[in-house]
């Protein structure tokens, strides 16, 4: 199945993700991890990239359009993946729908204010990049990897309310892009609730 999946920074796309991706057998491909392994190796498009994510600003449409459509023609995309942080402006949609058919579209809905508190309280694994919240997981290594646990450079406040207001601004268009095709579910639940209405929704639109 080709998957998207929609919602702000924090929304906990990442987490459901990861879920889809073990249960269905197919890559979990984000932009932001995309980005930050260039910003890692020190690559032009990597310093571009932590200037932009330092300021909570988003990568230009070309930039991104053009590293996602790379990624989709790697051997491990042929029985399909999930999207998540693309597409994120209308202009990046279209482009995708030139690019392929989407199977399904989910859309995490959460209230901005529980988004500001999990990202504040989000830590990153260094190795794996799967996110934990110190709040609940008390270790300071990644229980997948054993990597160290650290607090992204752009997790704080006023980044986070940057990220949001060009989240809203730019991203929300696409709910409306993907109405007809797209199944909201609330992220506010706990993850396993969560991720339950969204297997349920996966399992019927696979039938």
């Amino acid at each position: 199945m080709k998957i998207i999946l929609l919602g702000a920074p924090g929304s906990g796309k990442g987490t459901v993700a990861d879920q889809i991706c073990a249960e269905f057998n197919i890559p979990h491909i984000s932009t932001g991890v995309i980005f930050r392994d260039n910003i890692e190796k020190g690559t032009e498009i990597g310093k571009l990239a932590k200037q932009l994510i330092d300021n909570g600003s988003l990568m230009p449409d070309n930039i991104t359009i053009a590293l996602v459509k790379d990624r989709l023609l790697q051997t491990d995309c042929k029985n399909g993946y999930v999207l998540d942080g693309f597409p994120r402006t209308l202009e990046q949609a279209k482009a995708l729908s030139k690019l392929t058919q989407i199977d399904a579209v989910i859309y995490i809905n959460v209230p901005k204010q529980d988004i500001l508190n999990r990202i504040e309280n989000r830590m990153i694994c260094t190795k794996c990049k799967k996110n934990f919240d110190k709040i609940i997981y008390k270790k300071s290594v990644c229980d997948q990897c054993g990597g160290k646990l650290e607090k992204r450079a752009d997790d704080n406040l006023v980044a986070i309310e940057q990220r949001y207001d060009i989240y809203t601004k730019e991203s929300q268009p696409l709910i409306k892009y993907y109405q007809k095709q797209m199944f909201e579910v609330a992220g506010s639940k706990t993850r396993e609730e969560t991720y339950k209405l969204v297997r349920e929704f996966l399992k019927k639109r696979k039938c």
